[in-house]
């Protein structure tokens, strides 16, 4: 069924490098022939890095350029010399800094001078001293993720719930978004198939599914806790509130419902917890009484991990193992888990499937904090964005991020930094809650994962990754299929400088300038031009869209 498996007998030697021609070999440094050959970058999307100052000591003497210097560029406001009169720099020298050749990549920003005597401070990573390469590589490397959005080849991709939505809950082919009114919606149609409408007065704040014994009636029982503290069970075939407790957490607003086994667990924010276990049946029924405990009542994010409740209060930890034996200890640990770095208040946390003994809790600056379960230690403290992290969720070996800016962002955690996969653009606003469907892998036959933004559309991901797990076979296996053969690229990047074309022709070292460059580069396969400052930047009246599209000329 898989790829490797369809072309297992037309195996020749996988691992044989002589069917794919090597690279031609690189110098140390960086420098081919004298042109610059930037290294891959460690910065991710989120994150920029400072500038170098000149406290780092004077720039190494740069390399002889294998062609004339790109023209310099002066300055266009008049200063006096030394003897007052007005020093005024030609037209033509105002033309083309900055202009690099390079292999695969380009350079160079505007600013001061640089090596090459254009003018800018040197951006490119190898200028960057030890300690902000350092401080680069604490954030994940995104320089091999794509943002192919991770969909299903079938089914729809998302439903419009069309009115406002801030919390849902999924379980198989089941969606349950609700806020005012509980909807429940069928993942094969999108169509709304339930619908109970609580009044104006009666928000529902928490929403978990139901425990069966019987696995083929999982998804079909939910419970809704509400701002009011009372509690609802609601069973989906027969669409009814089948059972009710007003009074279950005394007029506090319910903020989370967790599952546990065959248990759940409501939290109010007032600080109280309450366990609902099984009753003869093997289910948990709100006619019982349930267990109490007393939490802090400032948490502002709660996760079960393998029966111990762990609540982020502010920036801290705290870590208990509730349950309806009273010879249990409640209390795990004496005092809170602080991060071993300075972060902000915990939004959200998950736990990854490839990093069993860890935890993980986003934060609002940015953030995630790795703590032990074994331990009961922060192990680190990850910078990953800029922005705050609204949700988290481990699906399978990889951990799925739901940011402030609509970006879900995938992070293979086990590299060191972290790996970033993937990341897309979700929604128009920000993500509101990301959650995987453990349960649809036996009731749908396929890892989904769903996302909620301030849109009000629910969108379904696939938690496999199916068309990243075939595009890296298929690199695995290219020998067998593709030819292979070398090519030569000049890529170059042109600051203009607002100049115009016949400015070329007022200086000689200008005329022969673009000649020189094409030739630097021994009949290439590939040329590429970029352009930076076609707009004058000074003249705030002048715009991209009033310039007339300008074609390069080329020629060997």
């Amino acid at each position: 069924m898989k790829f490797e498996d369809s072309v297992r007998g037309q195996r020749t030697s996988l691992d044989d490098a002589g069917l794919r021609p090597d690279l031609p070999p690189r110098p140390p440094g960086g420098i081919i022939g004298g042109i610059r050959a930037r290294v891959p970058s460690l910065r991710g999307r989120s994150y920029s890095p400072p500038r170098v100052s000149s406290e780092l000591g004077p720039a190494p003497e740069p390399p002889t350029p294998p062609f004339l210097p790109p023209p310099r560029r002066g300055f266009s406001s008049i200063q006096a010399g030394a003897s007052g009169a007005p020093d005024t720099a030609p037209s033509s020298s105002r033309i083309f800094s900055n202009t690099s050749i390079t292999t695969n990549s380009t350079v160079h920003s505007n600013g001061a001078e640089d090596s090459y005597g254009g003018y800018g401070p040197d951006d490119s990573d190898e200028a960057l001293s030890d300690e902000n390469q350092s401080a680069l590589s604490e954030y994940p490397d995104s320089s091999q993720a794509n943002r192919r959005h991770p969909v299903f080849k079938s089914g729809i991709r998302d439903i419009n719930c069309r009115t406002y939505v801030k919390y849902f809950a999924v379980c198989g082919k089941y969606v349950c978004t609700t806020n005012n009114a509980t909807n429940v919606w069928n993942i094969d149609t999108g169509q709304c198939i339930m619908s109970i409408n609580h009044g104006e007065s009666t928000k529902v704040t928490a929403i978990a599914f139901k425990p069966s014994v019987n696995v083929e009636n999982e998804g079909k029982q939910l419970w809704v806790g509400t701002s009011h503290g009372e509690l609802m069970e609601v069973d989906i075939p027969s669409q009814k509130i089948t059972n009710t407790r007003a009074s279950a957490h005394m007029k506090k607003e319910v903020v989370q419902i967790h599952r546990c086994g065959y248990e759940l667990w409501t939290l109010d924010d007032g600080g109280k917890l309450q366990v609902w276990a099984p009753d003869v049946n093997g289910v948990p029924n709100l006619k019982n009484s349930p267990t109490t405990f007393r939490i802090p009542n400032k948490h502002t994010y709660s996760l079960v991990v393998d029966g111990m409740l762990w609540i982020g209060a502010g920036k801290n930890v705290h870590v208990y193992q509730p349950s309806s034996d009273s010879r249990i200890q409640f209390n795990i640990i004496s005092r809170p888990l602080t991060p071993n770095k300075p972060t902000t208040e915990i939004t959200c946390g998950a736990v990854v499937n490839s990093e069993p003994d860890k935890v993980y809790f986003g934060h609002s600056d940015g953030k995630v904090s790795v703590y032990s379960r074994s331990k009961f230690t922060c192990l680190d403290v990850v910078n990953v964005s800029l922005y705050n992290i609204n949700s988290m969720s481990g699906v399978g070996d990889y951990l799925w991020a739901g940011f402030k800016t609509g970006m879900i962002y995938v992070y293979d955690v086990r590299t060191k930094p972290w790996t970033v996969l993937k990341d897309w653009q979700s929604s128009n606003g920000p993500v509101v809650q990301v959650v995987a469907d453990r349960t649809s892998i036996w009731k749908v036959g396929r890892l989904q994962v769903l996302s909620l933004g301030v849109d009000n559309v629910v969108r379904i991901w696939d938690g496999m990754l199916e068309d990243d797990w075939l595009e890296k076979e298929m690199q695995q296996h290219d020998v067998e299929f593709c030819s292979f053969r070398e090519i030569k690229a000049l890529i170059c990047t042109w600051n203009a400088g607002a100049s115009k074309p016949q400015d070329l022709l007022t200086r000689v070292d200008d005329k022969v300038f673009l000649e020189s460059v094409l030739r630097s580069v021994d009949s290439p396969d590939i040329i590429v031009f970029g352009f930076q400052e076609l707009v004058d930047l000074e003249d705030k009246k002048i715009t991209a869209s009033k310039l007339p599209v300008v074609a390069p000329l080329l020629w060997f």
